[in-house]
């Protein structure tokens, strides 16, 4: 069955322009007055839309994913909603996709094809899930949290520096601070994000602060003892979203561990050879579009078909793999961590 899903994820990749164009046409015959509500610039919103509902659906099919791509479903219709996108036009749009599917898919494919559109189309009758801030609520840093992101939300950058040092100074862990404030804001200005209550200007300026505050506190990394092991934290080839990984990173770092952090983006070949030159226990990999999920796989594939380095274990995290609390075990991955705290607990367990 996955064969199957993995040749449907292949057709729609080799076809993607000539499927938007049949669902275009398909929308166009439903609402006639489509283009003239949205004009010239919404219009190329709306065709650009259509490619990426494509790959994220080409991403779920490949690990027949239903979970996946509900997920992005029930994602996307928020962020549409708060566009002011009508909800009849959201609705229309996938069922011109069920029905460009089950017209011209190939028959092997057709089936899988119009299952998932089902399944994403059931979620469009349910009204919007609205997402909890993640900053309110009782843990014991919210009060800097909440501070620390208005100082965000403000541009103050001097402001919000000063909060997390002098809360490091007052002795609070820096685990703490990673984990109740600055992920939790994080997450807080993702959300901000999807709501459209964000550019995505706002969204860099505040994402490239935490990054840069992270890096005053590595001066306070210094950990009781040294551990003989060594972890390399890394994103796979495309994937640009790398403030995760570097959590897990400075975690493993201030229990002792060796790290050896890339970064963002980093093609297989240059891992698997930092992976033998530094002789490492551990792989930690992070993928946040849905889409770098098959880049996982190959690497995975790849580093166990490689004779020195095969047995290495390898735990993979991010938001990807939050949507399919089991995708981990479908790509090769000897675990799966939702934060840094639970990647160091799997590997010290």
């Amino acid at each position: 069955m996955q064969q199957l899903g993995q040749e449907a994820s292949k057709y729609i990749t080799r076809n993607a322009d000539k499927i938007r164009e049949d669902i275009i046409q398909c929308q166009l015959k439903v609402q006639p007055d489509l283009m003239e509500r949205y004009r010239d610039l919404g219009y190329e919103y709306f065709r650009r839309d259509i490619i990426y509902h494509l790959k994220f659906l080409s991403s779920a099919l490949t690990y027949l994913s239903k979970g996946l791509f509900g997920s992005y479903i029930e994602w996307v219709k928020g962020l549409l909603v708060d566009l002011n996108v009508p909800m009849e036009d959201i609705v229309v749009n996938f069922q011109c996709f069920r029905r460009v599917f089950e017209s011209k898919a190939p028959g092997p494919l057709r089936d899988v094809l119009v299952e998932f559109m089902d399944s994403g189309l059931s979620l469009l009758d349910v009204d919007a899930i609205e997402i909890p801030s993640f900053i309110e609520g009782d843990f014991p840093l919210s009060e800097l949290a909440t501070q620390y992101l208005d100082s965000l939300l403000h541009g103050n950058s001097q402001s919000a520096n000063q909060l997390i040092q002098d809360a490091v100074k007052k002795g609070t862990d820096i685990r703490d601070i990673y984990l109740q404030v600055l992920e939790n804001v994080q997450l807080e200005i993702g959300r901000l994000w999807h709501a459209n209550q964000l550019t995505v200007a706002q969204e860099h300026y505040c994402t490239d602060l935490t990054r840069r505050i992270m890096d005053s506190l590595h001066s306070y990394i210094k950990p009781s003892k040294r551990l003989d092991r060594t972890l390399i934290a890394s994103c796979v080839k495309g994937e640009l979203h790398e403030l995760g990984i570097r959590m897990v990173s400075d975690f493993f770092e201030l229990s002792g561990w060796n790290t050896f952090f890339t970064g963002a983006n980093t093609p297989t070949p240059d891992l698997i050879q930092a992976i033998k030159q530094q002789n490492a226990d551990l792989l930690a990999i992070s993928v946040t579009i849905p889409w770098y999920i098959i880049e996982a796989e190959k690497l995975i594939t790849e580093i166990r078909n490689t004779k020195e380095i095969k047995d290495i274990r390898i735990i993979v995290g991010g938001r990807a793999f939050k949507l399919d609390p089991q995708l981990w075990k479908r790509i090769g991955a000897d675990g799966f961590a939702p934060d840094a705290k639970s990647a160091l607990e799997i590997a010290e367990g």
